[in-house]
């Protein structure tokens, strides 16, 4: 692993809830660890491990409380808030368990929200709209309100919002965890293609299944991290 050419480094990340109360929770214990630009991984654990608290903070949607925190090269515990929001806007794509839509909306508007939001101003909006939803195999359904899917059709969209703004890093939190078996392969189907085109992917998951299907594996336990024996390699960069 070339750390110097990380997509993601985080070295000796701490994070702490609560902090000098009698309830603190020390969620994540020097957690360190890299992704390299194109790779598709997997960060496994139970429930309550802290994979999740350490989505949110590579997705700068929670500060760290120690340690380095480092995306394409720049030290996120440095940046501000207003930087932190267009760095979430323009350089990370997030999809979750729930998928977070808005219901009311069809899958046009959803995936359009990213884009409205933008602080930089963007040519041909409703154009690169479609072409997300086509990469996800749910252009036919543009027009259609959200609400009205199925899970796995929700989960696309919710993809599709997430790549739009062709981010360097897509995080899954749980993509597959509120679908059936089949459904599922399909989704992990998607993030491989996604991957094959270079795109760089962290996935997290309690489903070994899941984890399978990506290149390297990490573990964690009580809010500590390390890297799982390697079980494929043909979804590795290159």
């Amino acid at each position: 692993m070339k750390n110097e050419e990380a997509m993601i480094r985080c070295s000796h990340i701490k994070k702490i809830y609560n902090k000098d109360k009698p309830n603190q929770l020390e969620a994540l214990s020097d957690v360190t660890f890299s992704v390299e630009p194109g790779e598709l991984v997997a960060v496994m654990g139970k429930s309550g491990c802290g994979k999740s608290t350490l989505l949110h903070i590579l997705g700068c949607l929670d500060t760290l409380d120690g340690g380095e925190y480092q995306l394409n090269g720049k030290k996120m515990e440095a940046a501000r808030d207003r930087e932190m929001a267009r760095i979430r806007n323009e350089q990370i794509g997030i999809v979750l368990q729930d998928f977070a839509l808005v219901e009311e909306f069809t899958a046009m508007e959803n995936v359009l929200l990213p884009l409205d939001f933008s602080a930089k101003k963007i040519h041909g909006k409703k154009a690169l709209a479609l072409e997300a939803l086509k990469k996800v195999e749910m252009e036919e359904y543009a027009g259609q309100v959200t609400g009205t899917m199925s899970g796995g059709q929700k989960q696309r969209v919710a993809i599709a919002r997430a790549i739009v703004n062709s981010p360097a890093v897509l995080l899954a939190d749980e993509p597959t965890g509120a679908l059936d078996t089949a459904t599922s392969e399909g989704i992990m189907d998607l993030f491989e293609k996604l991957n094959r085109s270079g795109m760089t992917i962290v996935v997290v998951t309690h489903d070994p299944q899941v984890a399978l299907r990506c290149g390297r594996t990490f573990e964690m336990k009580d809010g500590r991290m390390w890297e799982a024996a390697a079980v494929r390699t043909d979804s590795a960069p290159g």
